[in-house]
């Protein structure tokens, strides 16, 4: 189905505070690079970083996801992260750093959200959308569902998604909570599909993304002797909504294309990076038989350049993202990666590249993150204990 959306293309350049930790307060200067810097807005920030543990009140907070499933209320005062473990939503309190309560959900039944949850939006007046492998819904912290909007591929009318692709992300729209715009992997044709949804008239569209064409190329494949897939790597993709827009990304590259909702346009930008590549080779290999090609395919594209999510900070009208390399242990990739390299672009409200950083200090992927008071918090488990760096970012000007 033919896209409506406009395409324009560019090319353009992370009181009671309960226990600090042992870190102390670091006050770091980075230059971008010796590099030709050309087109940056700023060549120099300066950035602290300080850490914070949350008070569990004696409970076990879920970190088994590492807050994956986890979102932040519209004012940023509360962390919302479900626990698999239990089947409940724990609140945190980010000013007093602290369990607030626990909201126990429904499996089944006309109150049930099912039992695998791969995703938590926070909406509005406590209110969440919450999806799983077997339905979706919203739902309020009393475990009222509100509205079911589980979907079957098959009833969208349409519809060019294979019945294999599976939902990997999705945003509802601000506005219209009868209007999701989600992403689906197809494993079996190693793609990713984008596509705005009405769960009303059941009408899909496909919104193509041209410029991520090559993700295909991103995939790895575990095969039996019969050419079988047993297990498959594949690309991260990333939605995020900030206010009207939202950004659509992925692991693999440093370009994004951002969909305006008012407007009804679609923008690419690829930023002009300096001190770290644009985007990762990916394996050599699609598919092989060998478990040991297998690892060190995997191995190979965890330790290149990798990209995060795209944050935005709505008092400073800017966006950061994270870039990063994983470095593990004599190719031990099972037991985690030792050290991570980080770097940080900060980009302007149009997502015009300002200054890019490595950042030494920061040492671990950074899997979790928001902004909250002008700083960028990133989840860090200190001993099976809830804390978060945050890096205070001074001296930036979008």
């Amino acid at each position: 189905m033919e896209s409506k959306y406009t395409f324009v293309r560019f090319n353009l350049t992370f009181e009671n505070m309960l226990r600090l930790s042992s870190l102390p307060l670091i006050i770091i200067l980075f230059a971008c690079s010796q590099q030709n810097n050309e087109g940056l807005k700023s060549d120099s920030i300066s950035i602290s970083i300080d850490s914070v543990r949350v008070d569990a009140k004696d409970q076990f907070l879920y970190l088994n996801s590492y807050l994956r499933h986890s979102d932040l209320s519209e004012d940023k005062k509360f962390l919302f992260n479900f626990n698999l473990d239990k089947h409940h939503i724990e609140q945190i309190d980010l000013d007093k750093l602290e369990l607030v309560n626990t909201y126990p959900m429904e499996k089944e039944g006309p109150d049930g959200i099912g039992t695998n949850i791969h995703n938590i939006r926070y909406l509005q007046n406590d209110t969440f959308f919450i999806s799983s492998y077997e339905r979706s819904g919203i739902v309020n912290l009393e475990g009222e569902k509100i509205l079911d909007i589980s979907f079957d591929i098959h009833d969208l009318k349409g519809s060019q998604i294979s019945p294999s692709a599976s939902l990997q992300e999705i945003q509802i729209h601000p506005n219209n909570t009868n209007l999701i715009y989600a992403i689906f992997n197809d494993w079996r044709e190693m793609e990713y599909i984008f596509a705005k949804i009405d769960l009303k008239t059941k009408i899909v569209e496909i919104i193509d993304l041209p410029e991520f064409n090559d993700v295909e190329k991103q995939y790895i494949g575990l095969t039996d002797q019969e050419g079988k897939t047993l297990t498959m790597n594949g690309p991260t993709p990333y939605l995020d909504l900030f206010e009207d827009q939202i950004y659509i990304s992925n692991i693999t590259d440093s370009a994004v294309y951002i969909l305006d909702l008012k407007n009804d346009t679609l923008q690419f930008k690829q930023p002009n990076h300096k001190i770290f590549n644009l985007s990762r080779k990916g394996p050599s290999v699609p598919k092989t038989e060998s478990f040991e090609t297998f690892k060190a395919q995997v191995l190979a594209v965890r330790e290149d350049i990798n990209f995060s999510r795209v944050l935005y900070d709505p008092d400073r009208k800017l966006h950061y993202r994270f870039s990063f390399n994983e470095v593990y242990n004599d190719g031990k990739i099972e037991e985690g990666p030792t050290r991570t390299t980080n770097y940080l672009s900060v980009f302007d409200s149009e997502f015009d590249l300002v200054s890019e950083h490595r950042i030494k200090s920061l040492t671990i992927t950074p899997l979790k993150f928001f902004v909250k008071n002008q700083k960028i918090w990133i989840y860090k488990n200190f001993e099976d204990e809830m804390g978060f760096l945050r890096l205070s970012l001074h001296d930036v000007k979008g």
